[in-house]
């Protein structure tokens, strides 16, 4: 499979307003990424909103990889961690801790 590959700063990746629910033990909350977000995201659960950084951008064909931290969000997240979010055919969201992952988040089926 082909390498992910580092976008440069000012490139924008992300073009339409795109909406990601994610299930996880405690419900499903939201990530929301607006058209040309470059440095922040979103997310939504039980009617609060964070702000996360996006700190590093990457590319492979025509799917995105958004990383960065992950601020704590006490009914989602135990502790802050490292967020890895994958925007593709089966986008997921992955979450690192002391370099392991502390758990993956995959889309709501419903």
């Amino acid at each position: 499979m082909d390498e992910w590959t580092q976008a440069s700063d000012d490139e924008v990746l992300v073009r339409d307003d795109i909406r990601l629910n994610f299930v996880f033990a405690g419900g499903v909350y939201s990530i929301i990424l607006e058209a040309g977000a470059r440095y922040s995201l979103s997310v939504e659960y039980n009617g609060e909103t964070e702000i996360w950084p996006i700190l590093r951008q990457e590319i492979r064909g025509s799917d995105i990889r958004l990383s960065g931290h992950a601020d704590w969000v006490p009914e989602i997240l135990e502790d802050a961690c490292w967020y890895v979010l994958e925007i593709g055919a089966k986008p997921q969201i992955t979450y690192w801790g002391d370099q392991v992952i502390y758990r993956v988040d995959f889309l709501n089926s419903i």
